[in-house]
């Protein structure tokens, strides 16, 4: 069975402002693009899915389909309809393949795209080759080129002339053949296309195979594989490693042979190409016959020739039958032998493949004298000599080897002009290197300058942070000093009158003097509570000595002793936070347990605080009147709530608010780990 060759199945490429995105930043393109757009941005993730995913090519081009009539936007109709037929030709549905062309064909001419018109016609050529229909697929091959040419697209007129190459290699025209692929890699070579290239390189080196000059198709054969590696072309890879483990078998490299053979296997099976696939099992039949692997060899022949009736590949099952009688001839299995020899001499006919009928009738004429009738095993050779002589002679040879010739003596031309264009090419770089030195300095400076910027403003932050911390601290100190006049002073001067009055109020008899008395006592009582309290706030003494959270358990325990509200508060082991940090978040709790008490009288106040790795997160919430949270801030009353919405800003968190009449109220606040901890 011979190598596979490079068969040009052009996919329309020409989407309008897209130029080979990714998948992801697709998706983002379609969240805010325009119907029209969205119908090309579809096709862009299809052609993504090229030869890797026939299903998802389906997919995104089905739903380019149903929007591109939706909107009428008849361009877009064609290509997805072209799109659809390629899913169909590998999966070797091939009449929905030639509805869907001959629909895209008409939707092409319709929108006067005559080159995405040329393209399809070209990809129904490439279904009639695989049918075995070499007339049909010539005649869509040159009604494409006449377009492609009158448009000057001269990577689609190489890949025309590279199947036009083929249809005259299957019928072993391989002079015929080798020009079309010269004329091809001229084309390719005009516009630098790497890919297209490689494919000229594995049909020039399939024709040296046959001409069994294996040395010369395996460099042809490596020198395509480099390039699609560069170009990361999964399906030119796997042709690459298929071919050169061909050439190995034949040169007898068999361990080789094997490892190339099935690289390959995994890469079709990946891009579930069944035409390729089965063409991998039958040169690994091929190969274990050469092993004599018996077992492992009909193996392979029997996926080989199921998935080739499963997909109608006449041309491929005719290579593999002839392949399949020689592992019975080498089993000396002379029916199973002659019946599959039968086979392939019958479809050879019937699709006009010389190669087939000539190695059939060489195979049919061992047979005949191992069985030992030499009248038939004379007639078959001499058949066999009549088809080998007419697939190849001298002339042909000779003319091979003149457009080797004629090609290598084109491309040494090619290398001196450039030689002397590389020339011109270095007298402008010795002029343009002053100014690309001196850009470069200019860039360098700039960069410096950037950097200059950017760490003077982080020494600014910096000494905004120091400045910060200086300020809470010299701020701490007066609200220290403060407090303790209020305790130190203030107290002992109103219990020292508490205790005067208490005096009087045993000397008095009078009943009126004595209520006054009674109610003056309340009002020092209340005065002292106040101070004390008072003292508290400006600098509860407690969190230097006991932390955070067991400042908040004595705050809340005191408020719970009053009678209502019960203050529940749920924590777990927090960080050592700095101190102001710790002091700032006590005077917000303290501040919104306040507001509860004396601005909507609550039963119940729960204070829940969690810490992850990044955050502490706490939840402050009572079952209060509620109120209107906007109306609240804005209202010169609520300037407590001002003042917890500064304190938290002040820590750089932040904090979201939930209230409504009749409805309780809830603050939820995050601060950064970081800002808790860095002073």
């Amino acid at each position: 069975m011979r190598n596979i060759v490079t068969i040009f199945f052009i996919i329309l490429l020409s989407f309008v402002s897209i130029a080979q995105p990714s998948v992801d930043t697709l998706f983002e393109k379609l969240k805010d693009s325009k119907p029209q757009e969205k119908v090309d941005i579809y096709l862009a993730i299809a052609k993504i899915n090229w030869r890797y995913s026939t299903d998802s090519i389906y997919k995104y081009s089905s739903l380019a389909l149903d929007l591109a009539q939706k909107i009428a936007y008849t361009n877009g109709e064609a290509k997805a309809l072209s799109y659809i037929g390629v899913t169909y030709f590998y999966k070797a549905k091939y009449d929905s393949v030639l509805l869907f062309y001959n629909k895209a064909v008409e939707k092409f001419k319709e929108s006067n795209d005559l080159s995405g018109a040329a393209i399809t016609i070209n990809n129904t050529g490439v279904l009639f080759k695989r049918m075995g229909n070499y007339i049909k697929a010539l005649e869509c091959y040159n009604e494409a080129l006449v377009i492609q040419e009158s448009l000057g697209n001269m990577k689609e007129i190489g890949g025309i002339f590279l199947n036009i190459g083929i249809i005259y290699y299957v019928q072993n025209k391989l002079d015929e053949a080798l020009g079309f692929y010269f004329k091809a890699l001229e084309k390719f070579e005009s516009i630098n296309d790497n890919i297209k290239i490689a494919g000229a390189y594995t049909n020039i080196g399939q024709v040296y195979s046959d001409l069994r000059q294996e040395a010369k198709a395996k460099e042809y054969y490596n020198n395509a594989l480099i390039l699609q590696k560069e170009s990361d072309d999964l399906y030119g890879i796997a042709n690459s490693l298929s071919n050169i483990g061909i050439i190995n078998k034949t040169m007898n490299n068999y361990s080789e042979s094997e490892i190339n053979l099935k690289e390959s296997l995994d890469l079709y099976i990946k891009m579930q190409d069944q035409d390729a696939i089965a063409f991998i099992y039958n040169h690994l039949a091929e190969l274990y016959t050469l092993m004599k692997q018996w077992n492992k060899a009909l193996e392979m022949f029997a996926k080989t020739i199921e998935i080739m009736e499963s997909i109608g590949d006449n041309e491929g099952l005719a290579y593999a039958k002839i392949d399949f009688a020689n592992l019975y001839f080498q089993k000396k299995d002379w029916e199973n032998a002659i019946m599959n020899i039968e086979n392939s001499i019958e479809l050879g006919r019937k699709l006009h493949i010389l190669d087939v009928l000539y190695r059939s009738y060489l195979l049919y004429s061992k047979v005949d004298s191992a069985k030992g009738r030499y009248s038939e095993s004379l007639a078959h050779y001499k058949l066999y000599s009549a088809y080998k002589d007419s697939i190849f002679n001298e002339k042909s040879s000779q003319q091979i080897a003149e457009m080797q010739t004629k090609y290598e003596t084109a491309k040494k031309e090619q290398e001196i002009n450039q030689l002397q264009q590389e020339k011109v090419v270095r007298d402008l770089k010795m002029k343009n290197n002053r100014i690309v030195w001196l850009s470069s300095l200019s860039v360098l400076f700039i960069i410096f300058l950037i950097l200059l910027i950017l760490y003077r403003s982080k020494q600014r932050k910096h000494e905004a942070k120091l400045l910060l911390k200086n300020t809470m601290e010299t701020e701490d100190k007066e609200r220290k000093h403060f407090a303790e006049e209020l305790h130190d002073g203030i107290g002992p001067l109103l219990s020292t009158v508490k205790m005067y009055v208490n005096e009087l109020d045993d000397e008095l008899t009078n009943p009126s003097t004595k209520t006054l008395l009674t109610e003056s006592n309340k009002i020092i009582d209340e005065a002292i509570c106040s101070a004390r309290n008072l003292s508290h706030n400006l600098m509860p003494q407690n969190i230097e000595n006991d932390g955070l959270i067991k400042s908040l358990q004595i705050f809340s325990n005191r408020v719970c002793m009053q009678g209502k509200p019960n203050v529940i508060l749920e924590t777990t082991e927090l960080c050592n936070y700095g101190k102001w940090q710790q002091v700032m978040i006590y005077r917000i709790l303290t501040e919104l347990i306040n507001n509860s008490i004396k601005h909507a009288p609550s039963s119940i106040i729960k204070i829940k605080m969690e810490e992850n790795e990044r955050s502490l997160s706490v939840l402050f919430e009572d079952n209060g009147y509620g109120f209107v949270v906007e109306k609240a801030l804005q209202n010169s009353n609520g300037i407590g709530l001002q003042n917890v919405v500064s304190r938290v800003k002040s820590l750089n968190g932040t904090i979201h608010f939930d209230s409504q009449p009749d409805k309780g109220f809830k603050a939820k606040m995050d601060f950064f780990l970081q800002n808790l901890t860095e002073f």
